[in-house]
C-alpha cells in the first residue's frame, strides 16, 4: 500500500467484508471518515466536494465504506483532476464498483483488492515473510519445494474450515458464531442493494454456491435447486461477485485443445465460509473424500488468488473438455502456462490427475511451462518431463527477511 500511495493521488482498497481493509488503511491515514455513520454520510451526500475539502486539509483522508455514499467517489475524482498530490485519499469498500455504472476510477484512482489471509500469512513468524506461491509453483526443480512439518489430513481439514478471515484465522476461539454473523450481515447488505430481494431464496442460493464451490455445475441445476429463474440466479451471482464472495474463474482456451467447455468454475472466495454454509466441520471433511477434495481446491485457489493483484500479467483459468477431462487450475503467468491439479491423496502415484497434466503438456507443446500435482504428502518428486508432484504444505513456507 505505501508504494501505491506514493505513486497515486487516490487508492481504492476493495475486498470482502471483514478482511481487514479498514484496519490496514487506518495505518496510513491522518483523517478517517466513516461513511457508514449517518452523520458523516449526510455531510457527503449534501455536498461531497465541500465535505472532502474540509477533511483534506488534515492530511491523508480515508473514506471508509465509500459505497454508502457513492457521490464521494466523484468528489475524489474532481479533487484529483484539480491536482491533488500522491497519497491524498484512500477509499475502502466491501462492494466492487459495478462495471456498467460509469464511475470515475479509470486513470484517476488506483485500486487493489484485499482477499482473506493466506496460510503463509497466518503461519508467519516474526522476522519472516511468506514466500510467494507463484514463485514456488514456477520454481526450477523439486529441491525448491520443501514441505512444512506436521501437516497431515487433519491439519489441512482444520485450515480449510477456519479459512482466512482474520477474526477467525488468527483467533482459535471464534468460528461458527462468527461465520453465522457474517452470513447474516451479507444478507442484510444484499437487502440494501436489492430491496425487493427474496431473503430466503438468496440464502438458499448462497448455500448452493458453497456446495458448488470448485465445481462447474450446470446453471439449470442451481436454478432448480433454489427454485428461481435464470434472471434471478444471474442477479444473485452478480451480487455475490460484487461483494467479492464469489469468484467465477473463466475457462481456458487454446486452438491446440479441442472440445473445450466454456462454463466458468465457481468458487466461494473463503473456504471457511463455504464450510460453514454447507454445515461441516473438520471431522466431517475427513469422512467425506469428495467434499474434502472440493473444499481443498477452494482453499488452494484462495491462497493463489490473494497474490494475483501483485503478481503482474497473471490470470487464473480452469480447463474442462466436453468429454469430462479437467485441469483444476490453469495459470497464465508472464505469458507461460502452468497447469495445477489438486488432490487430497498422500501418495501421488495413486492419483490419476498426473495423466491429465501429461496430456495437456503433449497437446500444448512448448507453450506449456510446467504441470504441478499438489498433493497432501511430504516429498517433491519429478513425475515426467515438466511434470512435478509438490507437497501442498510447501506452498506456504516462509522465508527470513
Amino acid at each position: 500500500m505505501p508504494a501505491l500511495l506514493a505513486e497515486h493521488p487516490a487508492l481504492l482498497v476493495q475486498g470482502p467484508r471483514a478482511v481487514g481493509k479498514s484496519t490496514t488503511a487506518r495505518r496510513y491515514a491522518d483523517v478517517v471518515v466513516q461513511l457508514d455513520r449517518p452523520g458523516e454520510a449526510a455531510a457527503f451526500a449534501l455536498d461531497p466536494d465541500a465535505a472532502l475539502a474540509r477533511h483534506a486539509a488534515g492530511g491523508v483522508v480515508l473514506l471508509d465504506e465509500w459505497q454508502e455514499v457513492p457521490e464521494a467517489l466523484w468528489a475524489v475524482k474532481r479533487a484529483v483532476d484539480a491536482g491533488a498530490p500522491p497519497g491524498s485519499f484512500v477509499l475502502t469498500g466491501s462492494v466492487r464498483p459495478r462495471s456498467e455504472t460509469p464511475l470515475p476510477t479509470f486513470g484517476r484512482i488506483a485500486s487493489v483488492t484485499m482477499w482473506p489471509a493466506t496460510q503463509g500469512e497466518i503461519n508467519r513468524r516474526p522476522g519472516t515473510s511468506p514466500t510467494p506461491i507463484l514463485d514456488s509453483l514456477t520454481a526450477d526443480g523439486p529441491a525448491a519445494w520443501v514441505a512444512s512439518p506436521g501437516w497431515d489430513h487433519a491439519r489441512f481439514a482444520e485450515a480449510i474450515v477456519r479459512g482466512g478471515f482474520p477474526p477467525v484465522a488468527f483467533n482459535s476461539q471464534r468460528s461458527t458464531s462468527w461465520f453465522a454473523a457474517l452470513a447474516d450481515d451479507v444478507v442484510s447488505v444484499t437487502k440494501r442493494l436489492s430491496p425487493r430481494l427474496a431473503t430466503d431464496r438468496f440464502e438458499s442460493w448462497l448455500s448452493a454456491a458453497a456446495l458448488a464451490s470448485a465445481q462447474i455445475p450446470a446453471l439449470v441445476t442451481l436454478l432448480e435447486t433454489v427454485g428461481v429463474n435464470r434472471r434471478t440466479g444471474d442477479r444473485y451471482d452478480e451480487i455475490l461477485t460484487d461483494l467479492l464472495l464469489l469468484d467465477l474463474v473463466p475457462a481456458f482456451s487454446s486452438n491446440r485443445l479441442k472440445r473445450l467447455a466454456r462454463s466458468p468454475k465457481r468458487y466461494l472466495t473463503d473456504s471457511g465460509l463455504a464450510a460453514h454454509l454447507i454445515g461441516v466441520d473438520a471431522e466431517d471433511l475427513l469422512s467425506d473424500v469428495g467434499l474434502l477434495g472440493s473444499l481443498l481446491d477452494t482453499w488452494v485457489v484462495m491462497q493463489i488468488r490473494a497474490e494475483i493483484p501483485f503478481a503482474g500479467r497473471t490470470r487464473l483459468h480452469h480447463l474442462r473438455t466436453t468429454n469430462g477431462r479437467e485441469i483444476d487450475l490453469v495459470i497464465e503467468h508472464r505469458r507461460r502456462v502452468y497447469a495445477v491439479e489438486i488432490t487430497a491423496q498422500s501418495d501421488p502415484r495413486k492419483s490419476r490427475k498426473a495423466a491429465h497434466l501429461i496430456r495437456m503438456r503433449d497437446e500444448l507443446g512448448s507453450s506449456f511451462a510446467r504441470g504441478v500435482l499438489l498433493y497432501a504428502g511430504h516429498q517433491a518428486a519429478e513425475i515426467d518431463d515438466r511434470i512435478v508432484a509438490v507437497p501442498l504444505s510447501s506452498i506456504f513456507q516462509s522465508a527470513h527477511h
